[in-house]
């Protein structure tokens, strides 16, 4: 009879034990697996200030390079991410995916509702360097100006946190774009952490942005920093309520193919 009993328990346990493994893995399997350096932990960096985003929602549409775009989904998100180039000959910003001569230009862009300053704003700002760093901040300024929006609801997304100090101390909000550590090989993943590590640190960027897919690699070496994620695309209904149960998730990026990009 005991024996009957413990065999019960037994079972019992381990389907317990196995479901839970199972809904943990129904997250955990969109993650890359960590590798743990603590020596690589940063917990602050030169900030010094606490960013609010405080949109109506946190779930922003990815990738909004064109108006029409823009246009259909205005009034569904609380934020747009665009991919921008700073066209050092043109004296403005032009907004496409890789194509820094494209013919759309951030003020077209802002310029295309009546009601944009309501918005957030996320610019992943693809060519940010010391030659033109303070040419795009001046532009960036006026272009804000022109169309009546908010500094604290546009962040400034760059692998160079380096530069995007201006940006913060006239009231940008700023994010140091994370590196894909899917793209790295295993033998150069300490090399880039220690790297990434060190730019941070040595930053004023108000928050940390990176691939879903580096989930635990930000949760573990930035503990204390907000996180911006993107790349949602399968299986973001399942993610993306893990995702905004974190206390340090600042906004995420989601995918809708409906309209061109």
């Amino acid at each position: 009879m005991l024996n009957k009993i413990f065999i019960l328990v037994f079972i019992t346990a381990v389907a317990v034990s196995a479901g839970r493994y199972v809904n943990n893995k129904n997250i955990r399997q969109y993650f890359m697996p960590l590798e743990k350096y603590p020596e690589l932990v940063v917990r602050d960096n030169l900030s010094g200030r606490d960013a609010d985003l405080s949109p109506a929602s946190r779930v922003w549409l990815h990738q909004v390079n064109t108006p029409k775009r823009l246009r259909a989904y205005f009034d569904r998100y609380g934020g747009f991410e665009l991919d921008v180039f700073y066209n050092a000959e043109r004296g403005t910003f032009v907004v496409h995916r890789n194509n820094p001569n494209g013919e759309v230009t951030l003020d077209m862009m802002f310029g295309e509702m009546p009601d944009v300053g309501k918005k957030f704003f996320w610019l992943d700002f693809k060519n940010l360097g010391f030659d033109n760093k303070d040419d795009a901040l001046k532009e960036l300024i006026a272009v804000v100006g022109r169309n009546i929006m908010r500094k604290s609801h546009i962040i400034i997304e760059s692998s160079n946190p380096q530069y995007l100090d201006d940006f913060a101390q006239t009231g940008f909000l700023t994010s140091y774009y994370f590196p894909s550590l899917y793209r790295v090989k295993k033998k150069d993943v300490y090399a880039t952490l220690a790297a990434a590590a060190e730019q941070y640190k040595n930053s004023s960027v108000d928050f940390v942005s990176g691939d879903v897919r580096s989930f635990n690699y930000l949760d573990y070496y930035f503990p204390e920093a907000v996180k911006l994620y993107w790349n949602l695309g399968k299986n973001m209904e399942k993610v993306v309520p893990f995702l905004l149960k974190q206390p340090k998730t600042g906004a995420l990026l989601v995918h809708d193919r409906k309209f061109p990009r």
